[in-house]
């Protein structure tokens, strides 16, 4: 463990979070509370967010719910890590989308294991 991972775990661990879930209840413990099941209630939720100050959000999840918010049009920035396989089989990030969305890429970053980092804007 790198001597940062202390210092990302607290700062993640003080950062305000929502949760985006169609299938719990209720919200988790660390949420805050605040919680969005219905495509509309989470647009207007990532809205919201967007309008706070702050350096960015944060969005993990699978891969539907990243094609959610790919098709809603509420992505500023992609940052992707593209791992040097070849699957015959998986989810797509950007199937069943209506439109094609053009990407610029805004940086790259190799690693020696052939991994590449690449940050995306909406072109």
């Amino acid at each position: 463990m790198s001597n940062r991972a202390p210092v990302v775990r607290r700062s993640y661990a003080t950062r305000p979070k929502s949760t985006l879930e169609s299938s719990l209840q209720e919200p988790p413990k660390d949420s805050g509370g605040i919680m969005a099941s219905s495509t509309a209630t989470k647009r207007k939720l990532v809205l919201k967010m967007k309008e706070q100050p702050g350096n960015f959000i944060l969005a993990q999840g699978g891969a539907r719910f990243a094609q959610s918010l790919v098709a809603s049009g509420l992505i500023d920035e992609y940052r992707m890590v593209i791992h040097p396989v070849a699957l015959r089989r998986g989810q797509q990030l950007f199937s069943g989308l209506r439109s094609p969305v053009d990407l610029r890429l805004i940086s790259a970053t190799p690693f020696s294991s052939g991994v590449v980092a690449a940050v995306y804007q909406p072109a």
